[in-house]
């Protein structure tokens, strides 16, 4: 049966390194025993593996840590292990399961995650339908530090809109504490890409894995097939890694911070404190939490800009009507 072939591979495998007794009691019990004891059982011997795994791991010896996803795939029929920060009926038409298939080229999305608006909802001061700010994500406890790399298939559009792939304010994303490290998704309509991100957590820590939206112009996005590597830890201070990845990650988004719609001041002192995180060479901890605080004050400074756009939008409507 399954439980003698899972005990096979792992003694042949490792040897005895690895604790089975508890597997082997419930193989040997004459007793019923619960579907979610057996899965509890050898879960906890996948997660020793693992452990064992990362403390070899290295650039050139990545881990597949994939299995420490709940339901990556979404083969389920479901969206068990997801937990979905949107608001139904508020930034959100539709969101959960959805057992269509796209295909663009190599890259297929079939049973996926999304999170959808239908027309006349949430409209952008352009009278255009957008979804609300949120996320879909999994927690992962007790990761240890250093270098990740996470990966989807995705889609990311506006549905209505003529010139497509242009949108923004869609992501990739993983979150430790206060840091997110984001990468951008954008396509074509039903055009699915496939999409990575590549990260350093500086300590060990609880990480967030998923999608999310955030001022975004899109009033469509969709994932499949989620991967997660580890590369073992970081040979320079994780921290100045970590900084490194931030000051590339906010240019890539905020390529001509000039012309962004925010408040002058917050723009100044963020294209300041990006270079002074250029020029760090010290104390690479607080400068990158300075650094962090600069990028969310831009952030909210756009988005209060873009809630005025259409309050002014909506007056002028109104007094016109």
């Amino acid at each position: 049966g399954y439980l003698e072939e899972f005990i096979y591979e792992i003694e042949d495998t490792y040897g005895s390194k690895f604790d089975l007794s508890r597997v082997k009691a419930i193989q040997n019990s004459t007793s019923p025993v619960l579907y979610e004891e057996i899965e509890e059982a050898i879960t906890a011997v996948k997660k020793a593996i693992l452990a064992y795994r990362f403390e070899l791991a290295s650039e050139d010896n990545p881990v597949d840590a994939t299995d420490l996803l709940v339901n990556p795939d979404l083969e389920t029929g479901n969206i068990t292990g997801w937990t979905v920060n949107y608001v139904q009926g508020s930034t959100v038409t539709n969101l959960g399961y959805q057992g269509a298939s796209y295909t663009n080229g190599d890259v297929t999305v079939s049973k996926f995650i999304e999170a959808w608006a239908n027309s006349n909802f949430n409209n952008d001061p352009a009278g255009k339908r957008t979804l609300g700010n949120g996320s879909v994500y999994q927690l992962v406890k007790d990761l240890p530090a250093g270098k990740y790399k996470f990966e989807c298939d995705a889609i990311s559009s506006r549905q209505d809109e003529a010139n497509q792939g242009l949108e923004k304010g869609a992501y990739l994303f993983a979150k430790a504490g206060v840091n997110i490290f984001k990468e951008a998704i954008q396509t074509n309509n039903n055009a699915p890409e496939h999409f990575k991100l590549t990260f350093v957590n500086a300590t060990e820590a609880d990480l967030e894995f998923g999608f999310m939206t955030e001022n975004t112009t899109v009033n469509w996005i969709c994932a499949d097939n989620f991967t997660l590597t580890y590369y073992g830890p970081v040979a320079d201070d994780p921290y100045k890694v970590l900084l490194d990845t931030k000051i590339a990650q906010y240019e890539k988004e905020y390529p001509d911070v000039e012309s962004l719609m925010a408040n002058n001041d917050i723009k100044d002192a963020y294209s300041a404190e990006i270079e002074t995180a250029k020029n760090c060479t010290a104390d690479f901890q607080q400068e990158d939490s300075v650094l962090t605080e600069a990028d969310n004050a831009l952030v909210q400074s756009i988005a209060d800009y873009e809630r005025m756009e259409k309050l002014i939008k909506d007056i002028k409507t109104g007094i016109l009507s």
